[in-house]
């Protein structure tokens, strides 16, 4: 399983809709709650000039009609449930380019053992 399948599983224990990338939703196709995330990552711990640990920094875009605290808690639960690390929290509805969505960035890190 690699990063990508653990992201994917863990979010789909709490949304219905979520995607890798931002979609662009057709009018009126936009669900009410929906998890967008991406990844980044680099390789850490050298020895024998090979990788011993990948690092994987993983943000989640929570979107939602309103503040959802138990939203929050249950994607958090389900990301450490997948090996993630929470890091913090972004709130970008203030951006204006959602201006009918909460927007909460929700950042992870998850470690993998390379071989």
């Amino acid at each position: 399983m690699d990063i990508f399948d653990k992201i994917d599983s863990a979010l789909s224990t709490v949304f219905e809709s979520y995607y890798r990338y931002m979609p662009e939703f057709e009018e009126g196709a936009e669900p009410e709650i929906y998890a967008v995330y991406n990844c980044r990552w680099h390789d850490t711990q050298y020895a024998s000039g090979k990788a011993g640990t990948r690092q994987y920094y993983v943000s989640v875009s929570v979107f939602s009609p309103s503040e959802d605290l138990s939203l929050y808690d249950k994607t958090q639960t389900a990301m450490e449930n997948a090996g993630g690390i929470f890091t913090g929290t972004t709130d970008l509805s203030q951006s204006g380019v959602y201006p009918n969505k909460k927007m909460i960035v929700m950042d992870f890190i998850v470690y993998e053992e390379r071989n």
